[in-house]
């Protein structure tokens, strides 16, 4: 039974209106309470014990006993309030469990009923739970997931470390993982959903709680977007209200000179505007923000990091529903720039025409031209100097405006001095523009001759001709500072291109002119014969030679075709010939003409095609051969003589290198065996005699080789079998070979090798010989106790070769030996030292080999003491 009791009625209402605990017993008349359930009615023998249930100091309701015929003491209440306090936590307890219980499903609900996947995960990376939208997302039911799979088996191979790194780093506490990004997320069937991910970790726990939205088609739209701005070929831009650009396509990098990285979010728009154009600009985004109707098309300038400036249009409107504006941008720098050229080149053909037109010859048409600039652009001095290339000097061809001492003030110029302005810009082909030459480098470069002429200001630039060559100058100046700008400065130099092309124009004219008459008289005094024929063969012009060869008066000549001059027998070759003149364009041949009294006459024809007034001529040239056959015949006895000659030598080379070869083997056999003392002992000085006589036999030997060998390398008879091979340790391998050799005459032998290795491309076996030659060379060619041998191996980059260098300290080479040192049979005899320099024959090996190589030898001497013998060879590729 329970009873509804109003706050502050009877002994409950009391209590839970006071909160304290209070003893009504029967007896005591004070308490004036009812005791619920008694209608108002107390029994006379009834008294009552109430206390307050009070949890986290609220009262949550009133325990109270009752007895009849008995009373209650205080211990009683202490004994009550002690009971409620323990009922108190028990009641706190149930509250806590019904509102977990509650909060539990609220969250269960939602989590359920979100449109978004959402996952709780463990520390060790178990999700230990999955709402419905997980299951969707992932293709897995709830019950394959919850507290059996890692989120990790969700996550593209590729991103795993990345978000591993985050797990970790999120429960840290200073841990900086981001709360929010993308990722690559794995469905059941291994298909790929790109999806956003928001997490945070639980309060108080290890675990984090995880939403995921799906934002694959998201991303392909954007991408779809994406794609097709940049393939617009327009640059395309967005910027908020504040000119910070949001976005913009590969064009407008391109345009702006500038990486994408460097603007989305960094850079705002007039940072790239020219400053001239910001105030219009800004005015067009405020009418444009304000709703208010723009031009549909506005020109502005863009200004690049690196100083260009690009003329530009630009198409902008507010994207729907923002504050942000999307802006098209059309270069038209190309177009300004041509609109420009045109404007200039009007200008400047205005000048240059009527110059052109009326002008006498190239003086008075040049300064025609200078006198039109200086009135145009308020010059007060103008020159044009044409280049003799022979003299190699500018020459004065038309000056205005010095009326006094203009040959003091305009000379010739020599293009290697370095007073004149105008030779400077002939020798660099470099223009001058200095409308204020104070503030230019000729303000100290040309001081003396910028006060001699009294100038402030300069314009000046080559004559190049269509063929790269130097045609002239043309220099103006003023007394006074000119105010000119990028725009004269495009008019001169567009006038100095147009009258360059008049001028050559007119030195060509003059050419003509003067080859024409050249070309009479060569015609008519050449040595040969000289026909102008049409294509088809017929005879337009022939000279008195042409006459004069073949038995005909010219006018016979001139009535004929070439097939009349051609034997009968081999005229059918004649279109054969036409036709490799057409396709050539030249030919050279030999034939047989027929003279008019029948005979026949051997000839040497050289043809050409021209045109001459825009008609294709042949140009020929027909030279009597018959004395240079009979030269002919008698050469040819002679090189069969020569050749004869030549055999009989190389089989007598062959013979005696052999023979000497044979006897030397012969006596090098019988001189050991005497050394060995075979035939009995010897004594210290026959020993000695054998030992120079066996060292003189080996050097026989050795220059029977070298005269083989020099023999074949002259004749190309030396085959090289080229591989790759270390050079320093082929030099090292020699060295340690010829060490002992010197050691026993008491000289010393160094080997200096750079840590790298020297990898060649060379026949081994005869570079080995060259470096034997010229180490015991070096040896022998040293004194005793005091020679040092040093043998240097090194790269040179730069030309890819390998160098080896020999260098003694013995007695140099004079300087006027030094060339003739490599000749076959040259040697440098020293008299004073008692020997002669070389073997006559070993060098010129050496030379030869290294050349066959694709090397160098030379030697480097100061011509008192010490001589170094460097050669080199290709490194290998």
């Amino acid at each position: 039974m329970s009873f509804e009791i109003p706050i502050g009625v009877g002994i409950v209402g009391y209590v839970a209106e006071t909160g304290e605990g209070i003893i009504a017993n029967y007896d005591d008349k004070n308490v004036g309470v009812t005791i619920p359930g008694t209608d108002g009615e107390e029994e006379e023998n009834e008294s009552a014990l109430a206390v307050p249930l009070k949890v986290k100091d609220r009262v949550a309701g009133v325990i109270i006993l009752t007895r009849l015929d008995g009373k209650f003491s205080p211990e009683d209440l202490d004994a009550l309030y002690a009971f409620s306090a323990q009922a108190a936590v028990a009641v706190e307890r149930a509250e806590l469990l019904e509102e977990i219980r509650t909060s539990e499903e609220t969250y269960r609900t939602t989590f359920e009923s979100a449109g978004t996947a959402i996952v709780l995960l463990e520390e060790d990376t178990t999700i230990s739970f999955a709402n419905k939208g997980f299951e969707v997302l992932s293709s897995y039911p709830r019950e394959e997931v919850e507290n059996k799979k890692s989120w990790t088996e969700f996550v593209a191979p590729y991103e795993l470390e990345r978000m591993k790194g985050y797990h970790e780093d999120r429960r840290r506490p200073d841990g900086e993982a981001p709360s929010e990004y993308e990722f690559d997320f794995l469905r059941r069937d291994g298909s790929v959903r790109r999806v956003f991910l928001s997490i945070a970790m639980v309060p108080g726990t290890k675990q984090s709680v995880a939403s995921l939205i799906d934002i694959t088609e998201l991303r392909r739209a954007e991408e779809r977007y994406r794609t097709t701005v940049e393939s617009t070929g327009t640059a395309m831009t967005v910027f908020d209200e504040e000119g910070l650009i949001l976005f913009v396509n590969k064009e407008v990098e391109k345009l702006a000179g500038v990486p994408r990285e460097e603007l989305e979010g960094k850079a705002y728009w007039p940072d790239f505007v020219d400053p001239e154009d910001v105030p219009k600009l800004r005015a067009y985004e405020s009418e444009l923000l304000q709703g208010r109707e723009v031009p549909p098309q506005i020109e502005f300038r863009i200004v690049r990091p690196d100083g260009d400036t690009r003329h530009c249009i630009l198409n902008a409107a507010l994207l729907p529903g923002t504050r942000n504006i999307v802006v098209s941008v059309l270069d038209i720098t190309d177009r300004k720039h041509a609109e420009e050229a045109v404007d200039r080149e009007r200008r400047a053909f205005a000048v240059v025409a009527e110059a052109a037109a009326e002008g006498k010859d190239i003086r008075d048409m040049c300064e025609r031209v200078l006198v039109g600039l200086i009135d145009t652009l308020d010059f007060d001095i103008g020159s044009v100097r044409l280049y003799n290339k022979e003299k190699e000097r500018l020459e004065r061809t038309a000056v205005v405006g010095i009326t006094v001492d203009g040959d003091k003030l305009a000379p010739p110029q020599w293009l290697d001095d370095e007073h004149y302005i105008g030779a400077s810009i002939a020798r660099t082909r470099k223009g001058v523009f200095a409308p204020d030459i104070a503030v230019h480098e000729l303000s100290s470069t040309h001081r003396g001759r910028v006060d001699e002429l009294d100038i402030k200001g300069l314009v000046g630039y080559p004559l190049i001709g269509a063929d790269g060559r130097l045609i002239g100058t043309m220099e103006l100046a003023a007394h006074k500072v000119l105010g000119l700008g990028k725009d004269e400065n495009e008019i001169i130099r567009t006038v100095v291109e147009m009258l360059t092309v008049s001028i050559e124009r007119r030195l060509a004219e003059e050419a003509v002119a003067e080859s024409e008459e050249k070309y009479r008289a060569l015609f008519e005094q050449a040595g040969d014969a000289v026909y102008l024929e049409t294509l088809e063969g017929k005879i337009l012009e022939a000279n008195d030679q042409a006459c004069d060869m073949l038995g005909y008066t010219k006018d016979e000549l001139l009535g004929m075709s070439v097939a009349d001059l051609t034997p009968p027998e081999i005229r059918e070759v004649l279109p054969d010939v036409a036709k490799e003149l057409s396709e050539s364009g030249a030919i050279q041949m030999e034939a047989v003409n027929v003279k008019k009294d029948g005979s026949f006459i051997p000839v040497e024809l050289n043809a050409r095609l021209i045109t001459v007034a825009g008609r294709p001529l042949v140009f020929a040239i027909v030279r009597d051969i018959s004395v240079h056959m009979d030269l002919v015949q008698g050469l040819k006895k002679q090189a069969n003589e020569l050749l004869d000659l030549k055999r009989a030598k190389d089989t007598l080379t062959d013979l005696v290198v052999h023979d000497i070869k044979n006897i030397s083997s012969s006596m090098l056999v019988w001189l050991e065996l005497l050394q060995d003392g075979v035939f009995g002992p010897m004594s210290n000085e026959q020993d000695d005699t054998i030992a120079r006589v066996i060292d003189n036999n080996m050097q026989l030997f050795d220059l029977s080789q070298e005269l083989l060998d020099v023999a074949r390398s002259e004749e190309g008879e030396i085959k090289l079998r080229k591989s790759p091979f270390l050079l320093d340790v082929s030099v090292a391998e020699l060295v340690e070979y010829y060490r002992p050799t010197a050691e026993k005459q008491s000289k010393i032998l160094d080997l200096i090798v750079k840590d790298e290795p020297v990898l060649v491309n060379a026949d081994e076996e005869r570079i080995r010989r060259v470096i034997s030659n010229l180490v015991t060379n070096a040896i022998k060619f040293v004194e005793p106790n005091e020679g040092e041998v040093q043998v240097y191996v090194s790269k040179d980059e730069i030309n890819s070769m390998g160098v080896v260098r020999v260098a003694d300290n013995g007695r140099g080479i004079p300087e006027e030996f030094q060339d003739i040192i490599f000749e076959k049979f040259r040697q440098v005899e020293l008299r004073d030292a008692g020997f002669k320099r070389g073997t006559g024959l070993g060098l010129t090996f050496c030379k030869m080999v290294v050349s066959e190589h694709g090397g160098e030898m030379w030697v480097e001497s100061d011509g008192d003491e010490g001589s170094t013998f460097v050669f080199t060879l290709p490194l290998y590729k």
